[in-house]
């Protein structure tokens, strides 16, 4: 239901938890300019707000609710940024206090709409210190981030790959970005957010009719307003899809101080979310490097001995296939060979009957188990609610799963296009010990 519009909230009956989760996402399109704001909120809202002014007083006012647990979080969903306000608290029928989720309501609202501010010169502004204290630690963080190898690969190869300067930057920002803002600036942004963003509350437990009642009329009095110029696009799946040309095969090299190279392939992958070869997509990028039995972690690192590790992952917002390894820098080009076997064995087809048969059951047990994450539970409504005519509920998800032939398969391999390699070269472990 619309508790306002583009406020939609959506309670979720669920008898196997013995928790509450409530999640409030606030859904902007991803630019450049808006990314450090946000992880500047997120960070913010963890902190303080007017009525619990620390950390410390944070903490004991989550103590006090049996020791609910709150955090916040940015993500990167195709051109969407997902920003996320998460709280989970016992059900307060367990512990016999009927005033747990009212209260747990007016903590979250205090989060939001009463944050820590002051007025200088006219000008409202996040709380100079607090602000200052958050900028500073978000930026050297931002900045060590880079000395993890792994990640600064993995970062790399995404700004080489696309050609889009927006899909390019991390969910997180980057340093730069964040310096470039102000408290001022940061306020200024976040009042347009709160009116702007369309926002999408999600409450999970269980619960009789009476709660639901409950809270459909507390959220109707949150504090969200009307979005403004509010158009309902949530079943045009291509204000999510990022679709990109394919170019020439650019292959790029760094070196860096690191204890092994790691290299990193970027495939152009036309398939997306929903698309009729979706869950062939799954399958394909399973066989391929998303578990212990695939082609990738068989045949370049058990087989070969070539690489500390070896696996695929895939973006379906963004017809994305990456692969990477954990290498030795005088193994680059066969690596190199061999990745490119193997993905072109997957389009001749060249894997087992078991194989494909032990991946979808690998698939199958992983979205099982799934089930049983609240947070997992929460995405699946939200995807429900974005993608309506794409979302498929367990019954026909499993049977799609299962009906994936080697063809489908095939097919998922023939549009697969390398477009970059990315090597950083480290130092060979085998030469440091020389």
């Amino acid at each position: 239901m619309q508790v306002n519009k583009g406020v939609n909230l959506n309670i979720i009956k669920e008898k196997k938890f013995k928790t509450i989760n409530i999640a409030i996402r606030f859904k902007a399109d991803f630019k450049a300019q808006i990314l450090a704001n946000r992880i500047l909120i997120s960070n913010l809202w963890e902190t303080s707000n007017k009525n619990l002014t620390s950390n410390r007083d944070l903490d004991l006012k989550l103590s006090d609710m049996y020791g609910a647990t709150f955090s916040t979080r940015v993500a990167k969903k195709g051109k969407k940024h997902l920003l996320t306000i998460n709280l989970s608290l016992v059900n307060p029928a367990l512990v016999n206090d009927n005033n747990l989720l009212e209260e747990a309501l007016n903590f979250l609202k205090d989060v939001i709409f009463n944050p820590l501010v002051s007025e200088s010169g006219g000008l409202m502004s996040f709380d100079r210190e607090t602000y200052a204290r958050e900028q500073k630690n978000l930026i050297k963080y931002l900045e060590a981030s880079v000395e993890d190898r792994s990640y600064y690969a993995s970062q790399r190869l995404t700004s080489l790959y696309f050609t889009d300067e927006n899909m390019k930057l991390p969910s997180s920002a980057t340093a730069e970005l964040v310096r470039e803002e102000d408290r001022f600036t940061t306020y200024n942004y976040y009042q347009k957010m709160l009116k702007e963003d369309l926002v999408d509350i999600f409450v999970l437990g269980n619960f009789d009719d009476q709660t639901e009642d409950f809270l459909k009329e507390s959220f109707k009095k949150f504090g969200f307003t009307d979005r403004l110029d509010y158009v309902d696009v949530r079943s045009e799946a291509q204000t999510y899809f990022y679709k990109q040309e394919l170019n020439q095969v650019e292959v790029y090299e760094e070196d860096k101080p690191a204890n092994q190279s790691i290299i990193e392939f970027a495939y152009n992958l036309p398939v997306y979310f929903g698309d009729s070869l979706y869950m062939a997509l799954l399958v394909y990028n399973g066989l391929l490097g998303a578990f212990a039995h695939s082609k990738l972690f068989m045949n370049v690192r058990e087989k070969e001995g070539l690489a500390y590790y070896a696996s695929s992952s895939i973006d379906s917002y963004r017809g994305f296939l990456r692969i990477k390894a954990g290498i030795e820098a005088s193994k680059k080009d066969r690596v190199i060979f061999l990745v490119d076997q193997e993905v072109e064995a997957m389009r001749l087809g060249d894997f087992s009957q078991d194989d494909l048969e032990q991946t979808k059951k690998m698939l199958e047990t992983s979205y099982k188990l799934a089930q049983d994450s609240a947070g997992n539970l929460i995405e699946q409504a939200f995807i429900r609610g974005e993608f309506p005519g794409l979302y498929k509920n367990q019954e026909i998800w499993l049977k799609d799963l299962w009906s994936v032939t080697r063809e489908d398969v095939m097919k998922v391999a023939e549009l697969v296009s390398l477009q970059t390699i990315y090597f950083l070269k480290g130092d060979d472990l085998d030469a440091q010990e020389d």
